[in-house]
């Protein structure tokens, strides 16, 4: 009997299973936070899209369902390449600030 728990640990170990080296989902608290009220239009318009769309009407729990996996799943990358491009207008501003004050020296 042990033999078998043995083979089936090495087979297990042959795939890449390993002792505690699982990968944990570490949850970090997301920084997308919306008001009430924004999160209260948000639901009202897809509630109004998905009508229009579909001439279906969608319940707002739905709706609010919808909305937490947009902001979930959608919400990061779309912060995330916003601080970028955020970033890289900085940066050339601040190029452009450099141009545009430079004093050059003389040499003495």
């Amino acid at each position: 009997m042990l033999a078998f728990f043995y083979n089936a640990r090495c087979s297990l170990r042959s795939l890449g299973f390993r002792k505690n080296k699982m990968k944990t989902n570490i949850t970090h608290p997301m920084r997308i936070k919306l008001s009430n009220e924004r999160k209260e239009n948000l639901v009202r318009h897809i509630e109004e899209y998905y009508f229009n769309e579909f001439d279906e009407e969608i319940s707002k729990y739905k709706s609010e369902q919808l909305l937490n996996f947009f902001i979930k799943e959608l919400g990061p990358p779309v912060y995330n390449q916003a601080i970028k491009d955020s970033h890289s207008f900085m940066q050339e501003k601040l190029i452009d600030l450099e141009s545009d004050f430079y004093e050059p020296e003389e040499n003495v």
